[in-house]
């Protein structure tokens, strides 16, 4: 095997660090994404329309981790919003 008394940087034969499952599997949805460019984007759009509120929450996330601002909204806090507007006779709709 290796002899510990080594660098680390050394005891992997491959040069590469390890990789986590998580990690791995970001690469692979990645890689997917890039081989597969329409259909991915088909099904984006498609998840997107079924859901808005997720799709606004991860961008909306994504700005604040850009920016550094503190970031603890989820889809439960959307969960009491009526589906009327109390004021004028309309829906309320996302997107």
């Amino acid at each position: 095997m290796f002899d510990l008394n080594f660098p680390r940087q050394f005891q992997n034969p491959t040069g590469h660090k390890k990789q986590n499952k998580a990690e791995r599997d970001r690469i692979s949805k990645r890689n997917y994404a890039q081989r597969n460019r329409e259909k991915h984007r088909q099904w984006l759009k498609e998840d997107s329309s079924s859901n808005p509120l997720k799709y606004i929450l991860q961008k909306a996330r994504a700005r604040a981790k850009r920016d550094g601002i503190p970031f603890d909204v989820t889809e439960e806090d959307f969960d009491h919003l009526p589906l009327y507007c109390p004021i004028f006779p309309a829906t309320t709709e996302l997107g």
